[in-house]
């Protein structure tokens, strides 16, 4: 089967659309697709796009997609494939695989260091093949969601300390690229505890986060004058919901940890949401953390069902599709 796998374009999204509600109705998702074609519009193909789109093209047909965006972690630049669809009729056709590799050609391009997506636990077989790539499967992780009516209903309440403290000065506002150094300390800190490794600089987080289209953003937790928490977060999308975040991660010092400070983070990602018309924010949390669970489900937070973060390097999924 002969197929052309390409960017698309504007007068593609009606076709994808499409395509989006068929997939919703396999995952049993019926309802809930709340964009239309001029969200589509103005959200992927305005001066700043919120997502990026391949799409598998059959006799001037689109009969499949891939959706993905930029987003940021210990790595450095990161890629999300949000969703890669085939029609029913052209599946094992190949066109999926072709369209994760026009995915991992842009990756290429973009000096991406990791590439990220979803997949729902029954796909045994698909699980297995990308463990063969060498691919993470995050199964000590649960993925919470917040949509926009919890996200509305709680941006405005009054946040509270657990209990009393000794400090006098305590600040929660958005990052500058004068705290990216203080930012650097505390994610090291983190991947310290996670056995992970952190392979970004100051300059990167400048870079990255300061240019004309950012990769991240955060909120800064500042106590007595002293940088002591960070919540980083991205703009993503999500082809059933429209425009959404991502908090990639909450890293507050040990000493000032269990006083409520976490939920003053969030309240001011959550104002940030409500302003900006955030439609859904996700988190991914160790199953174990079960104070981070908590602070989430007090905001209204729903746990997916069934689904399971996959993580690869650049370099392991190139190799991959390269065989």
């Amino acid at each position: 089967m002969n197929f052309l796998i390409r960017e698309g374009k504007v007068g593609d999204l009606t076709s994808v659309l499409e395509l989006v509600n068929e997939l919703a109705e396999i995952r049993d998702i019926n309802n809930v697709v709340f964009i239309d074609i001029y969200d589509l519009v103005g959200d992927g193909f305005s001066l700043n796009p919120l997502f990026k789109l391949f799409v598998a093209e059959i006799k001037d047909k689109i009969v499949g997609f891939a959706l993905y965006y930029m987003s940021y972690s210990t790595s450095g630049k990161s890629l999300i494939i949000e969703d890669v669809y085939v029609a029913r009729a052209h599946k094992k056709s190949g066109i999926g695989i072709s369209l994760f590799a026009k995915c991992l050609d842009y990756a290429k391009k973009e000096n991406i260091q990791r590439i990220e997506w979803r997949i729902l636990e029954k796909e045994k077989s698909l699980i297995e093949l990308y463990k063969q790539a060498g691919a993470k499967i995050l199964n000590d992780t649960c993925i919470l969601e917040i949509f926009r009516e919890e996200i509305i209903k709680n941006a405005d309440v009054k946040f509270k300390l657990i209990k009393p403290i000794k400090y006098k000065k305590i600040i929660i506002r958005f990052g500058e690229i004068n705290d990216m150094a203080s930012v650097l300390d505390l994610i090291k800190e983190l991947v310290v505890y996670k056995k992970d490794t952190c392979d970004i600089t100051v300059y990167d987080l400048m870079k990255d986060g300061f240019s004309k289209s950012p990769l991240f953003k955060t909120v800064i937790l500042e106590v007595e004058n002293k940088v002591v928490g960070v919540l980083m977060f991205h703009v993503a999308y999500s082809p059933f919901h429209g425009k959404s975040l991502i908090i990639e991660d909450l890293i507050i010092k040990k000493e000032y940890r269990g006083l409520g400070l976490g939920r003053a983070l969030n309240i001011k990602l959550l104002k940030y949401a409500k302003l900006n018309k955030i439609q859904k924010i996700q988190q991914a949390i160790f199953i174990h953390d079960k104070a981070a669970i908590d602070r989430c489900l007090v905001f209204g937070a729903q746990k997916a069902k069934g689904l399971r973060i996959v993580q690869i390097s650049y370099k392991a999924l190139s190799k991959f599709i390269n065989k």
